[in-house]
């Protein structure tokens, strides 16, 4: 990441084309990109994790420039698609959604966000949910297979049995160990990292959200 914010957009753009050639590649082969779980899918879950990074910076820098088309809208809009995005569960797009997501859903919701200001009420709720949300990325996953297994052994059901109850115990779990993931982790490494680029040189190290 140290690497890549400092590189011209022309070199970012081609670690975006080699990697999404390797992420297509490898989902192909894998039938989804749920990569990550296993050694042998790690090489596709870098690539991915390479796509969404190098994607997010030339989103970035193409809204900075007033390169991309603003959208006039409110937080309805954005559930709204986020809710589109979200349909996976209950389709069976298989890979063609995987793709979609990553490539049009993800960097739209980006997007929109990023030009939808909360109301005062949710504004809270909105900063909160932008601090945890590496966190939630990364941990999302594992917890909730851990949740699947314990409410299994507890329950004798898996949670697709029970939707709602098991939903509503792997979320508030999945926040949980977001939650405390950014405070003892990913809040100090950054502030350390931080640190470090500005003793290096102020003048031209960009800061870590």
């Amino acid at each position: 990441a140290i690497a890549l914010i400092r590189l011209p957009m022309r070199y970012v753009g081609l670690v975006f084309i080699v990697s999404s050639i390797a992420m297509v590649k490898f989902g192909s082969d894998f039938g989804s990109l749920m990569f990550g779980s296993f050694t042998q899918d790690l090489p596709g879950a870098v690539a991915r994790v390479f796509v969404s990074f190098t994607l997010g910076q030339m989103l970035f820098h193409a809204m900075q420039q007033s390169w991309f088309p603003r959208f006039n809208l409110n937080s309805a809009a954005l559930l709204s698609v986020l809710a589109l995005s979200l349909l996976a569960p209950v389709t069976t797009l298989g890979l063609s959604y995987d793709f979609s997501f990553v490539f049009l859903f993800a960097p739209l919701l980006v997007a929109m966000g990023a030009q939808v200001e909360p109301s005062a009420a949710l504004r809270g709720l909105y900063h909160q949910l932008g601090r945890l949300s590496y966190a939630l990325y990364v941990v999302h996953l594992p917890c909730l297979k851990f949740v699947n297994w314990m409410w299994s052994a507890i329950v004798g059901a898996p949670i697709a049995d029970t939707p709602l109850t098991g939903v509503a115990v792997a979320l508030g779990f999945i926040v949980l160990v977001a939650h405390f993931a950014t405070a003892l982790f990913d809040e100090p490494v950054r502030a350390a990292l931080n640190r470090w680029l500005k003793s290096r040189k102020p003048s031209s190290m960009p800061k870590l959200a």
